[in-house]
């Protein structure tokens, strides 16, 4: 977080306004009803600033891209070949 002013009027100033962008996030979420989260919502808002509000709203209700499965399972060695294992018995 970058303090804008060093003085209690500056800090309280600065307090003020992070909460009024929570609750404007908060509020925006709510209304739009979708899954992401504040966080998300104020970045989207950062991005579509100078946008029309319909284009953010189809921002938000976009679902994500990714499509990873999570953590692989390793694959089970193989058996070593035949030949191998005469050689690795002696």
């Amino acid at each position: 977080v970058k303090v804008i002013s060093y003085s209690p009027q500056g800090i309280w100033n600065q307090l003020y306004l992070a909460l009024i962008a929570f609750a404007l996030c908060t509020w925006v979420r709510l209304q739009a009803k979708t899954n992401k989260t504040t966080w998300d919502i104020l970045q989207l808002i950062r991005m579509y600033a100078t946008h029309p509000w319909k284009e953010m709203v189809r921002a938000m209700q976009r679902l994500p891209t990714r499509k990873s499965k999570g953590r692989q399972r390793l694959q089970k060695p193989r058996e070593p070949m035949p030949v191998l294992k005469k050689w690795m018995s002696r």
